[in-house]
């Protein structure tokens, strides 16, 4: 039997989704009725740097493809707007994080 160690969180309004370090593993913006897009912050609200922006045209979902876990150091912050139905954030909290690694290190 695995363990489950991210989080999957979904999202409606502007939120503080992550109020501490994590890695971001995946985003993902659905719209519905009319175009929807998103920011995906660096911090504890819409202040802090943004490095992801995410769009969908009407009707459409988009998903953020990383290359590899992007580490949100200040907690992670989503930003949407009225048309946006939803946003798919999954993340793992940096003690999480740690915890996977040591245990990857021990596997060696």
């Amino acid at each position: 039997m695995g363990h489950q160690f991210s989080v999957l969180i979904r999202v409606t309004v502007n939120s503080l989704v992550a109020p501490g370090p994590c890695v971001l593993l995946s985003a993902t913006i659905a719209a519905e009725g009319a175009a929807a897009d998103c920011d995906i912050y660096n911090g504890k609200n819409a202040n802090a740097p943004s490095p992801a922006h995410l769009e969908a045209l009407s009707g459409t979902t988009f998903h953020l493809d990383l290359e590899g876990p992007a580490l949100f150091e200040n907690g992670i912050f989503v930003e949407v707007n009225a048309s946006t139905t939803h946003v798919m954030v999954e993340y793992i909290p940096l003690s999480q994080a740690q915890l996977i690694a040591r245990l990857f290190e021990l596997e060696d």
